[in-house]
């Protein structure tokens, strides 16, 4: 999603000076997002992941998860735990509202006028059409329940292993 959207995006990303990592880093034009994708961790585990992305300084922290419960949980924790400043750039999301998300940044970034060596320049932004929207949805929900599958399988090797 990211790629498609001119991110440049990292995977694993290593933070503060190599004592954290991020499971996703978007990249552009000065803007870093951190995704963090939870899948079986628990809320306090993913709470201490939004502040390490907190201390890194990215500009949006965002916790994605398709368990609406783990959103509700992680996010209640989260409003007692940080500041006002630091909640504002925290969002909880589904894959699907990510998606809404990245596409009203970029809405956001085709409204701004630049000046460069003295010109203004504008950027415009391509709307994609809704059936595309679905098209990219679907993928992008094929892809998490994919990750969820291997997740449960790898669980379920080091439980037999045991």
């Amino acid at each position: 999603m990211g790629n498609d959207r001119d991110y440049k995006a990292t995977i694993e990303k290593q933070i503060l000076g190599g004592l954290g990592q991020v499971d996703v880093v978007l990249e552009r034009d000065g803007t870093s997002i951190a995704c963090e994708i939870s899948v079986t961790s628990t809320p306090e585990q993913e709470l201490a992941n939004i502040q390490k992305c907190l201390s890194a300084e990215f500009e949006h922290v965002i916790l994605v998860s398709a368990d609406r419960k783990t959103l509700t949980r992680v996010s209640a924790l989260a409003i007692e735990s940080l500041t006002e400043k630091d909640r504002k750039k925290v969002a909880f999301l589904s894959p699907g509202d990510f998606i809404v998300f990245l596409d009203e940044l970029d809405v956001k970034a085709a409204s701004k006028e630049d000046t460069v060596l003295g010109y203004k320049v504008k950027r415009k932004f391509r709307r994609i059409d809704e059936a595309e929207k679905k098209t990219r949805k679907k993928a992008i929900m094929q892809t998490m329940l994919e990750g969820l599958k291997r997740a449960k399988k790898r669980e379920d090797e080091e439980k037999t292993r045991e």
